[in-house]
């Protein structure tokens, strides 16, 4: 069994270590995939065209809109989807599915959303389950912000989430998107963020995952 654990920085690999699962009969790999969608796209992408691994986990922080979260809690993501791919005019922002040029029901979305079917390996986490809302430019903005928040049901922010998504539903791998909560939505003054919390919160239930895991799944 091959699982592959993935995130765009070194940073946010740096928790872990994992001679002991290796003896237990599963590889263990991990790759930088590099900031931003584009990025995580096209090396995932490349990666499942050369040496498709069993799974994919994505490890990483993320800001968070829902307040009912804490700071330095790990979650996992049931869905994500791109929330700046579309046009703001007149004060409002609009997706491409609210202006009609791309069919939110048509693979691999569902309602706008790319949703993890993996529901075994949601639950096994144990963790809470929240939408995620990837994005290429960070937001401050109080009006986009509540456009995640409220129209889109986003609970999470991150810059890559919805590319993990996207590759493994085309390719049929299973992923988990795991986060850590680093920071409030707006939230721009750093002395505030936990982001040493939020990695060391997901690379504890990334270890627990794969001691847990079967290698003959």
């Amino acid at each position: 069994m091959n699982v592959l654990i993935i995130a765009a920085t070194a940073m946010e690999l740096t928790p872990f270590a994992f001679s002991e699962e290796r003896e237990k009969g599963i590889v263990l790999e991990t790759m930088v995939t590099g900031v931003g969608l584009l990025s995580s796209a096209l090396s995932l992408g490349k990666r499942m065209q050369t040496h498709p691994p069993s799974l994919v986990i994505q490890a990483g922080i993320a800001g968070a809109f829902n307040r009912k979260l804490a700071l330095g809690q790990a979650v996992v993501v049931a869905s994500d989807t791109i929330g700046d791919m579309g046009v703001e005019e007149d004060g409002a922002f609009k997706t491409v599915f609210e202006m009609g040029l791309a069919d939110p029901e048509r693979f691999p979305f569902s309602g706008g959303r790319l949703i993890n079917p993996y529901h075994d390996l949601i639950n096994q986490t144990g963790l809470t389950k929240v939408h995620g809302i990837s994005i290429n430019e960070i937001s401050t903005s109080p009006n986009r912000i509540h456009f995640y928040k409220d129209q889109l049901g986003g609970d999470i922010e991150s810059m890559e989430g919805a590319a993990l998504h996207m590759v493994c539903l085309e390719n049929k791998i299973p992923f988990l998107q795991i986060r850590g909560i680093s920071n409030w939505i707006g939230e721009r003054d750093k002395s505030k963020w936990k982001i040493a919390e939020a990695s060391e919160a997901v690379a504890d239930v990334v270890r627990r995952l794969i001691i847990h895991l079967n290698p003959k799944a």
